[in-house]
């Protein structure tokens, strides 16, 4: 069994969204916490989203992303599938959830990039 540690870097209450048909849809009814976690055993680090009906965001944070603030309180991002928003409803604790993205961005960008490998076969143990 592999067992992946992970640290919370930072949380927050928000309404979560995602990007459809050029739409902004919302997800669930009720405020997420949202939270930007780091593996540091993988050198990984992701956005998750939750609440009591559902998990909402599950999102790799690469180098070549970016997160946008719109008027103070709605910041965006995308992965390969998905634009995400979330909407935070105040702007200092916002601020501070966007500084700590950007804190990640700027880490995973002043790193040596290396190649990982694309699935977990090299933990399994080899045949003979």
């Amino acid at each position: 069994m592999y067992i992946v540690s992970e640290v919370c870097l930072d949380t927050v209450r928000a309404a979560v969204f995602h990007l459809k048909d050029r739409q902004w849809e919302r997800q669930g009814n009720a405020y997420c916490q949202v939270g930007i976690y780091h593996a540091p055993s993988l050198d990984m680090y992701r956005v998750v989203a939750w609440a009591h009906d559902g998990s909402f965001i599950n999102s790799r944070i690469l180098p070549q992303q970016a997160i946008h603030c719109y008027n103070g309180y709605f910041y965006t991002w995308a992965d390969s599938r998905i634009h995400y928003g979330i909407m935070i409803p105040n702007e200092d604790i916002g601020a501070a959830f966007e500084a700590a993205f950007n804190q990640v961005l700027n880490t995973l960008r002043a790193a040596p990039q290396r190649r990982r490998p694309r699935t977990r076969a090299h933990l399994l143990p080899e045949a003979e």
